[in-house]
């Protein structure tokens, strides 16, 4: 298996709730291509997951793509309670890559617990036909916002399954920040 597979496997299985067996994943694919574009941002996501904040943050460092790094970086430092330097990750990630980042934009702002500004960035990700739209159902970062009338709207409007609120993740494992 390549590192894309592994980086893919990551991410269904950190939607899943396997977070540890998501880290194992992401770990393997930055170990067959440790400067392919998203593989350690993934892996800092997922350690943001786990609570690991120094190892996210050190994942996010090291990702090769401007505007993963920016992403990685906001998350990171968002889990780890430095919100100055998260609000300046965000800053650099919209103001650069907005035009290309609009679901990451939305997944950062659901980790920082902003749902309405969440819900902007997937309308606008939506008409940028970004491709991250189809993480939508099992992206642990959107999880929290599940009972949230707007993402039923948001999956039918976009003809993706609404996702069985019975069989969702354990909110416990998705806790972000508080405001």
């Amino acid at each position: 298996m390549d590192g894309y597979n592994y980086n893919n496997l990551s991410r269904l299985l950190s939607g899943a709730g396997q977070l540890k067996d998501a880290e194992q994943a992401a770990r393997r694919a930055v170990s067959l291509d440790p400067m392919t574009a998203n593989f350690h941002a993934w892996l800092a996501a997922v350690n943001v997951l786990l609570h690991h904040s120094s190892l996210a943050l050190s994942e996010a460092d090291a990702e090769p793509a401007a505007g993963m790094r920016a992403w990685a970086l906001t998350l990171a430092y968002t889990a780890s309670g430095k919100r100055t330097q998260a609000d300046r990750a965000m800053k650099t990630l919209i103001d650069g890559y907005s035009g290309n980042a609009a679901y990451q934009i939305a997944e950062a702002y659901a980790y920082r617990r902003q749902p309405d500004k969440v819900f902007v960035w997937l309308d606008r990700a939506w008409r940028q036909r970004d491709p991250g739209i189809g993480f939508l159902v099992y992206d642990p970062f959107l999880h929290r916002y599940r009972n949230d009338p707007r993402f039923a709207a948001f999956c039918k409007k976009v003809g993706l399954p609404v996702p069985n609120q019975d069989n969702a993740v354990s909110s416990d494992l998705m806790k972000g920040p508080q405001p």
